[in-house]
């Protein structure tokens, strides 16, 4: 945990993607500027990192 992931994680809406682990995983890809491979819908809808498969 940095706190770039720290701050990432707290611009995901807990409402949106309510599952911390879920939230985390996002978190790392967004504060480390990376594509996240995942078919989770709600990640992928959620358009704030870029999702592969």
């Amino acid at each position: 945990m940095t706190l770039e992931v720290a701050a990432a994680f707290q611009r995901i809406p807990r409402g949106a993607l309510g599952d911390p682990w879920d939230r985390f995983i996002g978190a790392t890809a967004m504060a480390l500027d990376l594509p996240l491979v995942t078919r989770d819908r709600m990640i992928t809808e959620l358009g704030l990192v870029q999702t592969i498969w």
